[in-house]
């Protein structure tokens, strides 16, 4: 009798309990607590390589430009750059000699930006929140 019993109470549940769905619902909870802050971390580190990349394609470009005709140009159009999605540039030519670039996204602040000067050389640099060098977004351009 008591297995008979047993068999039909198990025929009579046909979905879960309420302690299970609420043990899967926090389950779930944890690991989107744990995933979504990564993925922030993620995107970011991608916008700031954009930034870089189109950084290092201005570069190459304006060097090109510079072997040609014995220096540099701020407009962008006579370089044939194209920039990546969210992403504006802003060129200096304080002389012929050198030039100075700042890439710009808008997914950053505007004080965020990615820096290079030719005289000084090196990588292309991200700066945040630096209001001394990024100061010329609203002057940016998409290309």
């Amino acid at each position: 009798m008591l297995v008979k019993k047993s068999l039909r109470s198990k025929e009579l549940r046909k979905g879960f309990t309420l302690v299970e769905l609420l043990i899967v619902i926090a389950i779930i909870a944890i690991l989107a607590a744990i995933a979504v802050p990564q993925f922030s971390k993620y995107k970011e580190k991608a916008y700031i390589a954009a930034m870089k990349s189109d950084a290092h394609n201005v570069i190459a470009a304006e060097e090109a430009y510079f072997a040609e005709n014995d220096n540099y140009t701020d407009n962008g159009t006579k370089l044939g750059i194209k920039t990546s999605k969210g992403n504006k540039i802003y060129i200096n030519v304080p002389n012929n000699n050198s030039f100075t670039l700042e890439v710009y996204n808008e997914h950053f602040g505007n004080n965020d930006c990615v820096y290079y000067n030719s005289t000084e050389g090196g990588e292309p640099t991200f700066y945040e929140n630096n209001s001394t060098i990024c100061n010329h977004k609203s002057s940016a351009i998409s290309y």
